[in-house]
C-alpha cells in the first residue's frame, strides 16, 4: 500500500541526490544546454526554492512510500487563500515506475489535502516528458497554457 509521509531533514540528501541530475536532464532535453551548465542550474535552483532542505517554510516534502520503503518524492506548496496546491516535483524512482503508485501517490495527496480547503492540484510538466502527460492526463489533468523559450 502507498503512504505518504513528511520527508525527515536527514532524509534531504537523498532526495537531492535524485532530484539535481533528474532535474539537470529535464534542463538538457528542453533547454538544449550543457550537461555542466544544467547540473549548476539544478543545484541552484534547489538551494533557492529549499534554503532550509526539507524544514523550509511554506514548502512540503514528502516520501512515497511502499510499506516502509521510500518508492519516490512528492514536493508541493499549499496556496490556501486560492484552494490550490502546486506540485514542484513528482517522481516515481525508477526501479518501482510501472506499478500505479504514481496515480496512487497523487489519490494520497488528494485525500491528505481536500480536508484541508484545497480543490485542485496544478503543476508543469515537461514538453518531452511524455510518460507523465499520459500519466497526469489519465488522473483528470488539463493543460492551462504552454511554457515557451527561445534561445538567441
Amino acid at each position: 500500500m502507498i503512504t505518504l509521509r513528511p520527508l525527515q531533514s536527514h532524509e534531504f540528501a537523498a532526495f537531492a541526490a535524485y532530484f539535481v541530475p533528474d532535474y539537470a536532464a529535464e534542463l538538457v532535453a528542453n533547454y538544449g544546454i550543457s550537461q555542466d551548465a544544467a547540473l549548476a542550474e539544478a543545484t541552484e535552483d534547489l538551494a533557492l526554492d529549499l534554503p532550509q532542505g526539507a524544514d523550509t517554510p511554506g514548502e512540503v516534502l514528502m516520501c512515497i512510500l511502499l510499506g516502509d520503503q521510500v518508492v519516490g518524492y512528492l514536493f508541493y506548496a499549499l496556496n490556501e487563500t486560492r484552494h490550490f496546491a502546486f506540485i514542484k516535483d513528482f517522481h516515481v524512482l525508477p526501479p518501482y515506475q510501472g506499478n500505479g503508485y504514481g496515480t496512487t501517490a497523487i489519490d494520497a495527496l488528494t485525500a491528505l489535502i481536500k480536508p484541508q480547503g484545497i480543490t485542485q492540484l496544478r503543476l508543469r510538466v515537461a514538453a518531452k516528458n511524455e510518460r507523465a502527460h499520459r500519466l497526469y492526463t489519465k488522473l483528470g489533468f488539463f493543460p492551462t497554457g504552454t511554457n515557451m523559450a527561445k534561445t538567441f
